[in-house]
Protein backbone atom coordinates (compact mmCIF):
# COMPACT_ATOMS: atom_id res chain seq x y z
CA UNK A 1 0.00 0.00 0.00
CA UNK A 2 1.10 3.44 -0.95
CA UNK A 3 1.85 6.18 1.87
CA UNK A 4 0.37 9.09 1.26
CA UNK A 5 3.15 12.25 1.45
CA UNK A 6 1.29 15.09 3.74
CA UNK A 7 0.15 18.61 1.49
CA UNK A 8 2.96 21.40 1.63
CA UNK A 9 2.59 24.66 1.56
CA UNK A 10 5.56 26.33 -0.65
CA UNK A 11 7.44 29.19 1.87
CA UNK A 12 8.20 31.30 -1.02
CA UNK A 13 4.10 31.62 -1.55
CA UNK A 14 3.30 31.34 1.32
CA UNK A 15 5.93 34.73 2.59
CA UNK A 16 4.52 36.43 -0.19
CA UNK A 17 0.73 35.67 1.30
CA UNK A 18 1.55 36.68 4.64
CA UNK A 19 3.51 40.03 3.23
CA UNK A 20 0.64 41.31 1.43
CA UNK A 21 -2.00 40.06 4.21
CA UNK A 22 0.12 42.93 6.22
CA UNK A 23 -0.06 45.97 4.19
CA UNK A 24 -2.14 48.97 5.61
CA UNK A 25 -3.07 49.95 2.12
CA UNK A 26 -3.43 48.70 -0.85
CA UNK A 27 -4.44 50.16 -4.41
CA UNK A 28 -8.01 49.84 -5.51
CA UNK A 29 -7.10 50.31 -9.51
CA UNK A 30 -6.08 46.10 -9.50
CA UNK A 31 -2.22 46.84 -9.36
CA UNK A 32 -0.30 44.47 -7.61
CA UNK A 33 0.92 40.93 -8.47
CA UNK A 34 -0.51 38.66 -11.29
CA UNK A 35 -0.36 34.83 -10.29
CA UNK A 36 -1.06 32.09 -12.18
CA UNK A 37 -2.16 29.23 -9.86
CA UNK A 38 -2.21 25.16 -10.38
CA UNK A 39 -4.73 23.97 -7.98
CA UNK A 40 -6.57 20.37 -8.71
CA UNK A 41 -5.40 20.24 -11.93
CA UNK A 42 -6.85 23.73 -12.71
CA UNK A 43 -5.51 27.13 -14.16
CA UNK A 44 -6.63 29.94 -12.14
CA UNK A 45 -4.72 33.75 -13.22
CA UNK A 46 -5.59 36.72 -10.69
CA UNK A 47 -4.34 39.21 -8.71
CA UNK A 48 -2.93 38.96 -4.95
CA UNK A 49 -4.91 40.54 -2.42
CA UNK A 50 -4.51 40.94 0.91
CA UNK A 51 -7.19 38.82 2.99
CA UNK A 52 -9.08 42.04 4.69
CA UNK A 53 -9.38 43.67 1.18
CA UNK A 54 -11.38 40.13 -0.29
CA UNK A 55 -13.18 40.89 2.69
CA UNK A 56 -14.37 44.10 2.13
CA UNK A 57 -14.60 43.76 -1.46
CA UNK A 58 -17.24 40.77 -0.89
CA UNK A 59 -18.71 42.93 1.35
CA UNK A 60 -19.27 45.41 -1.22
CA UNK A 61 -20.39 42.62 -3.93
CA UNK A 62 -23.40 41.35 -1.45
CA UNK A 63 -24.72 44.71 -0.24
CA UNK A 64 -24.95 45.55 -4.08
CA UNK A 65 -26.69 42.39 -5.25
CA UNK A 66 -28.53 40.89 -1.73
CA UNK A 67 -31.66 42.70 -0.91
CA UNK A 68 -32.39 44.56 2.73
CA UNK A 69 -34.46 43.04 4.87
CA UNK A 70 -36.87 44.98 6.49
CA UNK A 71 -35.23 45.72 9.40
CA UNK A 72 -32.94 47.89 6.90
CA UNK A 73 -30.14 45.30 7.71
CA UNK A 74 -28.12 43.00 5.39
CA UNK A 75 -27.08 40.28 7.45
CA UNK A 76 -24.22 38.78 4.88
CA UNK A 77 -22.85 41.92 4.02
CA UNK A 78 -22.25 42.37 7.71
CA UNK A 79 -20.80 39.02 8.08
CA UNK A 80 -18.39 39.54 5.23
CA UNK A 81 -17.93 43.33 7.24
CA UNK A 82 -17.21 41.41 10.68
CA UNK A 83 -14.55 39.09 9.30
CA UNK A 84 -12.49 42.21 7.20
CA UNK A 85 -12.60 44.15 10.50
CA UNK A 86 -11.55 41.10 12.75
CA UNK A 87 -8.34 41.00 10.29
CA UNK A 88 -7.58 44.24 9.81
CA UNK A 89 -7.68 44.62 14.07
CA UNK A 90 -5.51 41.53 13.77
CA UNK A 91 -3.11 42.79 10.98
CA UNK A 92 -2.56 45.60 12.96
CA UNK A 93 -1.67 43.47 16.53
CA UNK A 94 0.56 41.54 13.89
CA UNK A 95 2.33 45.19 12.91
CA UNK A 96 2.76 45.80 16.32
CA UNK A 97 4.08 42.13 17.49
CA UNK A 98 6.66 41.83 14.66
CA UNK A 99 8.77 44.57 15.76
CA UNK A 100 8.67 43.04 19.38
CA UNK A 101 9.84 39.80 17.39
CA UNK A 102 12.86 41.43 15.38
CA UNK A 103 14.45 41.98 18.99
CA UNK A 104 14.11 38.41 19.77
CA UNK A 105 17.32 35.70 19.25
CA UNK A 106 16.72 33.93 15.52
CA UNK A 107 15.35 30.91 16.58
CA UNK A 108 12.77 32.41 19.25
CA UNK A 109 11.75 34.49 15.74
CA UNK A 110 11.44 31.05 13.58
CA UNK A 111 9.42 29.75 16.33
CA UNK A 112 6.86 32.49 16.36
CA UNK A 113 6.92 32.64 12.28
CA UNK A 114 5.94 28.64 12.22
CA UNK A 115 3.06 29.50 14.28
CA UNK A 116 1.25 31.61 11.95
CA UNK A 117 -1.77 29.80 10.52
CA UNK A 118 -2.17 31.63 7.29
CA UNK A 119 -4.05 28.87 5.11
CA UNK A 120 -5.75 30.95 2.49
CA UNK A 121 -4.70 32.77 -0.55
CA UNK A 122 -6.97 35.89 -2.17
CA UNK A 123 -7.09 36.79 -5.81
CA UNK A 124 -8.50 39.77 -7.64
CA UNK A 125 -10.01 39.46 -11.02
CA UNK A 126 -9.75 35.68 -10.97
CA UNK A 127 -9.91 33.48 -13.84
CA UNK A 128 -10.42 29.93 -14.01
CA UNK A 129 -8.87 28.47 -17.22
CA UNK A 130 -9.58 25.06 -18.88
CA UNK A 131 -8.18 23.75 -22.13
CA UNK A 132 -9.22 25.19 -25.25
CA UNK A 133 -11.66 27.98 -22.79
CA UNK A 134 -10.93 31.31 -22.43
CA UNK A 135 -11.16 32.12 -19.41
CA UNK A 136 -13.82 31.66 -16.65
CA UNK A 137 -15.84 34.29 -15.85
CA UNK A 138 -14.86 36.83 -18.54
CA UNK A 139 -15.31 39.79 -16.16
CA UNK A 140 -13.05 37.89 -13.54
CA UNK A 141 -14.17 37.27 -9.81
CA UNK A 142 -12.75 37.55 -6.10
CA UNK A 143 -11.12 34.21 -5.16
CA UNK A 144 -10.28 32.48 -2.13
CA UNK A 145 -8.39 28.94 -2.04
CA UNK A 146 -6.13 26.93 0.46
CA UNK A 147 -2.03 27.23 -0.27
CA UNK A 148 -2.08 23.61 0.50
CA UNK A 149 -3.97 22.56 -2.54
CA UNK A 150 -1.30 24.84 -4.78
CA UNK A 151 0.76 22.52 -6.82
CA UNK A 152 2.65 25.26 -8.70
CA UNK A 153 2.62 28.74 -9.47
CA UNK A 154 4.39 31.23 -11.41
CA UNK A 155 4.07 34.99 -11.03
CA UNK A 156 2.31 37.20 -14.03
CA UNK A 157 -1.12 36.53 -15.65
CA UNK A 158 -2.54 33.63 -17.93
CA UNK A 159 -3.35 35.18 -21.15
CA UNK A 160 -3.43 32.81 -23.65
CA UNK A 161 -3.35 33.78 -27.31
CA UNK A 162 -6.19 34.60 -29.67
Amino acid sequence: MARELPLVVDDILLSMVRATNSVAEFPDDEQGVGLVLTVGGVTISGILIPNWIWFKKVEEYVRKRVPVSDDGSNGLAEFFSYFSNELISLREETAKISRVIDELPEIARQAVTESDRTEFIHLDDARVYQPGHPGLPANGMLWRGRLKDISGWSLGLFEPRQ
